[in-house]
């Protein structure tokens, strides 16, 4: 019963890891600086074809990304990796479901933008905190970085460097594409790509000293 009360209260931490991860890609899609580069695929496909939300996007976006991990780890892929379906599909509800509540927020000058780029950064990092702190599975995004690092050696965080390179890269050959200009990667793609991971490692720092101190006063 315990082991039972264990694991829900981890997948429900890991829910609302979810749900604060997502609002702050909404809160940077409103902003309309730029979004993080983990979304800007699926971001800069639903603006050109619109008919599928970015939450649709992400999840096929996603399917890929788990069927090149097939493809590189082969034997090495746990059965325990399998869990990214239901923690994608719970990811691209709140998604859609929160960018379609905030559908009506319009930014009325640049800095109320940047406000909301700062904002998105800070619910992104603390959402990402919350889902490792869960400890269930990694999300698609970091399990491909996770399947490379393991086939080519290479250190996760150089890895994770270059696969959010590529995708910015990716994302600004397709917007000039579709839209001959700039779409979904801008100043706020820079801010949250250098500023999510400073955040997440000062909660990481806060949830760790918490659990300790609670630790200590049983």
């Amino acid at each position: 019963m315990e082991r039972r009360l264990v694991i829900l209260r981890r997948w429900l931490l890991l829910a609302a890891g979810l749900i604060f991860e997502s609002f702050g890609i909404v809160l940077s899609i409103r902003a309309d600086l730029g979004v993080t580069p983990i979304s800007s695929i699926p971001y800069i496909f639903s603006l050109k074809f619109s008919k599928v939300t970015i939450g649709g996007w992400t999840l096929v976006i996603s399917a890929v990304f788990l069927a090149i991990q097939l493809i590189l780890l082969n034997k090495r892929f746990q059965r325990k990796y399998w869990l990214q379906i239901p923690i994608l599909v719970l990811f691209c509800i709140f998604l859609d479901s929160l960018n379609y509540l905030m559908r009506g927020v319009v930014m009325h000058n640049y800095w109320e933008s940047i406000l909301f780029v700062l904002a998105g950064t800070v619910f992104l990092a603390w959402g990402i905190t919350l889902c490792y702190t869960a400890d269930i599975c990694m999300n698609t995004g970091e399990a491909i970085v996770g399947a490379i690092t393991t086939v080519t050696k290479k250190e996760f965080g150089k890895v994770k460097i270059a696969f959010d390179a590529t995708l910015v890269v990716c994302t600004i050959i397709i917007s000039l594409c579709f839209f001959n200009t700039l779409r979904a990667v801008r100043e706020g793609t820079v801010v949250m790509a250098l500023f999510t991971g400073f955040f997440v490692h000062l909660f990481s720092k806060f949830l760790n000293r918490k659990t300790a101190d609670a630790a200590q006063n049983k």
